[in-house]
């Protein structure tokens, strides 16, 4: 079958050139108002539209039980269990805080450690050998950022994030510039505002290799407006849209908040009176791979759309350039420019070796003719030609070679001419553009397959669980056996029968041995203890699944254990969750390289700020620019992760200084004796004596190395010592050739 038999000719409109999308500045950071302007760009706008809309919808949907089981956990967590029903409408409803307590343990152990003082929670590491200064200014400023600049950054990061962490087991941080605040905001995101679509796998921290995703914006009314400068079709969307709690999507994570602490959203009318509103707008934040006009490939883009009326307010291509490769594009154009210079500077000494070519040999047939003509005998001749041959210039020196990059396309030939192309018409390669992911993304317990980590609330859920049901069932039963039921055959009562303290119930017609025989007891057995134990199971698989035992929340030692067997168990208990917490530590350092780029693009050019000194508690004035963020930094984390307490680095640090003041060696260094005197100062959190320790001394050699020995001899021969300086004390004098082992000859 050929292939004119399966193919279908389409007629194709041709476009009007003037309809189409004029060439765009990529680095525009709003391209709706461009694409407005040409039919092409308001097609391209739909589309996208249409696009953002669909992946969401798809997304949203797909993830509906996830977000289902993330509600029923949060009611285990907190406590609110559903109310009985009849006939146990009104009997004791008990729950076990089994999740609550040993979660409580793991985030407030893994804050602690990782927050600390909460004055220093990430450092720079220089990235060449001369940065040192420069990381220490960039470790001072962003952890001022941390804790003072960005208000909300310990809540999120240290209190929401961690307990997003270990409870949902997947954590989701937005890094992203507010413009009405003017600040860095680092955002942790739920279920309720995150989707991204079902992945086999995905394993970056940054979603870098996930197609798209969509962060919900709930903004309200004075949100928007302030936007106006920045955002497109804002008044069109603030006229077009009459948002309402009850419209999609639904928050079910935020519900089940809402029903434990007895608050629900309604909307008031006294906000419609005054003309503003109660309940938020919805706004799609989509960041995906899209392929927009006058493009050859897909680009990662990022879209700012209502929801409801699918206008979309922003549009920009969401990429940055290399700073590696931005340098490289420096260093080349550079050396184009040292090239081109290089190259007129040899032009013109050739030129001036020419012109002197030139006149010696004008000179030589000058010569020449005046020999000819009889002017100048042969003697006189050969004499001015030698005078001037000796006046030749030496050879010129050879042309500049070209840099390496330039030597690359000479070596192809220009297509239309077949020639090497002009060294000086060629440019570097244009810097390399990548997608920028402000997005963090961590997992509690890897998953081996999706895009969504395990948790330990899950299991901490089941058999919190597990436990509520069996205490309740031995409640219920309880209850049946404290209000026993009666039978009744045959009698009448002068009044209603019941049963209460101090009741008397006249029967009529039957007395004595008559009346037992008419009223028979329904008496349930006793509540099961194995129910008991049952609950009792439950909580010790709980503690011991996550490796949250009692010894964690300052539980007495045992009856004759020693400190460093408690010491002990607490290290053992904290080995899944230092291994753990690392993880999250991850998701802290990928933020500190987000809000390194937001520094980078958004910093003001110069700025003075008083950053505080840790060591000596002061405030400094420091000079900070954006261009101390241009290159990346690697940041590491302050803690060491080993959930060692208070105590025990205390001792740590004193059994240091011990060390210092007991060896005679380490006495002789006083910068080591200093620091080690401050770490002690530092571990009790005793900052103003650091500040009171003063400047550091010099550092020096742990150890002094000691002379090379000497080999005693007489005097002025090799191995004598010199006259005046005698062997050093202690050292053996050298044997002598010839000379007898100590002790006299062998025997």
């Amino acid at each position: 079958m050929s292939e004119d038999d399966y193919t279908v000719e389409v007629d194709v409109e041709p476009e009007d050139p003037e309809d189409k999308v004029p060439a765009y500045d990529e680095d525009s950071l709003n391209l709706v108002e461009e694409f407005s302007q040409s039919e092409q760009g308001k097609r391209y706008l739909k589309r996208i539209s249409a696009k953002v809309a669909g992946d969401y919808k798809a997304d949203w949907d797909a993830s509906a039980p996830y977000r289902s089981k993330r509600k029923a956990e949060w009611k285990i967590f907190a406590g609110d269990l559903p109310p009985k029903d009849f006939p146990f409408e009104d009997a004791a409803n008990p729950h076990i805080p089994i999740m609550l307590e040993n979660l409580s343990r793991l985030c407030f152990r893994a804050t602690g450690e990782l927050f600390g003082d909460g004055q220093t929670i990430l450092t720079a590491v220089p990235v060449g050998g001369d940065d040192s200064d420069v990381a220490d200014a960039v470790t001072r400023h962003m952890n001022w950022q941390f804790t003072e600049q960005i208000p909300d950054f310990i809540r999120q990061m240290a209190h929401r994030g961690i307990l997003t962490f270990f409870a949902h087991g997947d954590v989701v941080v937005h890094s992203y510039y507010d413009e009405e605040l003017r600040m860095n905001r680092h955002e942790v995101l739920t279920c309720d505002n995150f989707v991204t679509p079902f992945m086999h796998v995905t394993t970056f921290p940054d979603f870098r290799d996930c197609p798209h995703y969509t962060k919900i914006l709930r903004f309200y009314r004075h949100q928007l407006e302030a936007r106006r400068e920045q955002w497109f079709d804002v008044d069109k969307v603030l006229d077009k849209t009459n948002p309402s709690w009850d419209d999609e999507p639904d928050a079910p994570l935020a519900e089940a908040v809402g029903e434990t602490q007895g608050i629900s959203p309604e909307t008031s009318d006294s906000d419609k009176k005054l003309g503003g509103q109660s309940a938020p707008y919805t706004l799609l934040w989509y960041e995906g791979w899209l392929r927009l006009p006058n493009q050859d490939k897909d680009r990662w883009c990022q879209v700012i759309q209502d929801e409801h009326s699918g206008c979309i307010l922003s549009l920009m291509i969401h990429e940055r350039a290399n700073w590696q490769d931005k340098a490289r594009h420096e260093q080349q154009t550079q050396e184009k420019m040292a090239f081109g210079q290089a190259t007129a500077e040899h032009q013109q000494i050739l030129a001036v070796h020419q012109e002197a070519q030139n006149r010696i040999a004008q000179t030589h047939g000058e010569i020449g003719d005046a020999l000819k003509s009889g002017q100048m005998d042969g003697e006189n001749a050969i004499g001015l030609a030698n005078q001037v041959s000796a006046m030749e210039p030496p050879p010129p020196p050879p042309a500049p070679p070209p840099p390496n990059w330039m030597l690359k396309k000479l070596q192809e030939p220009d297509v239309e001419t077949g020639l090497p192309p002009d060294p000086m018409s060629l440019e570097p390669d244009p810097i390399r553009r990548e997608p920028v992911f402000l997005f963090t993304h961590g997992v509690c317990i890897e998953p081996l397959s999706g895009n969504l980590g395990l948790s330990y609330g899950q299991i901490q859920a089941d058999l919190n669980r597990a436990a509520n049901v069996a205490l309740a069932q031995f409640t219920d039963a309880a209850t049946l056996n404290n209000c026993s039921s009666y039978i009744t055959s045959g009698l009448e009562f002068e009044d209603e029968f019941s049963l209460a303290p101090g009741t008397i119930n006249k029967a009529k017609g039957a007395i004595g041995q008559e009346l037992k025989n008419h009223i028979m007891p329904l008496t349930p057995g006793p509540a099961s203890p194995q129910l008991k134990e049952v609950v009792q199971m439950c909580m010790e698989t709980a503690q011991t699944s996550i490796q949250s035992p009692n010894v964690l929340s300052g539980e007495a030692g045992k009856s004759g254990e020693t400190a460093k067997g408690l010491m002990g168990r607490i290290e053992q208990a904290t080995k899944q969750l230092s291994v753990v917490t690392s993880k999250y530590a991850d998701v802290l350092i990928q933020v500190g390289k987000n809000n390194a780029y937001l520094n980078s693009v958004f910093l003001p050019e110069e700025e003075m700020v008083s950053l505080l000194n840790t060591e000596s508690q002061t405030y400094e004035n420091v000079q900070i620019t954006r261009a101390l963020y241009e290159r990346g930094y690697r940041f590491q984390l302050r803690a060491d992760l080993r959930f060692a307490t208070q105590v025990q680095k205390i001792e740590e640090a004193d059994s240091i200084v011990q060390m210092v003041m007991q060896l005679p060696p380490l006495q002789m260094n006083a910068a080591l004796a200093y620091t080690a005197i401050k770490q002690a100062f530092i571990a009790r959190g005793r900052y103003d004596l650091v500040q009171l320790l003063g400047a550091a001394p010099p550092p020096q050699a742990a150890f002094p190395v000691p002379a090379p020995p000497l080999t005693p001899g007489p005097p002025g021969q090799p191995g004598a010592p010199p006259v005046g300086h005698p062997m050093p004390p202690g050292m053996p004098p050298s044997p002598q050739p010839n000379a007898p082992p100590p002790g006299g000859p062998p025997s």
